[in-house]
């Protein structure tokens, strides 16, 4: 389980806005899934689509964990008013296997 400011994260870019600061895999039940990819060692990045208002990118135990913007208006009251989390995530993948990735944030569009 992971937490905003957890010193286990490194954090990249975007921003945790749900209420309990908590951001990544089930809370509620620990899983096994996340703990066998950081076992096998395999894994270098893990994509969602989006997490109603965390739209975050960082690295939690060698694992780039990314939520990608949103494009929702009524995930749940209110959110259609909110617009911090609103846009597109970039991901460029390179030949070396490495990859970047960009958020593209609604309000920065002309």
């Amino acid at each position: 389980k992971c937490y905003r400011g957890s010193s286990e994260a490194t954090y990249h870019c975007g921003f945790v806005q749900e209420k309990d600061n908590y951001f990544g895999y089930p809370k509620t039940k620990e899983g096994k899934f996340f703990g066998e990819m950081v076992k096998l060692g395999s894994c270098k990045g893990m994509f969602m689509g989006h997490d109603h208002l965390n739209t975050l990118s960082m690295t939690y135990k060698g694992i780039r964990l990314t939520y990608g913007m949103s494009i929702d208006y009524n995930a749940y009251k209110g959110i259609a008013k909110r617009i911090t989390q609103r846009g597109g995530t970039l991901i460029d993948i390179y030949d070396d296997g490495s990859f970047d990735v960009t958020l593209l944030p609604l309000t920065d569009c002309k």
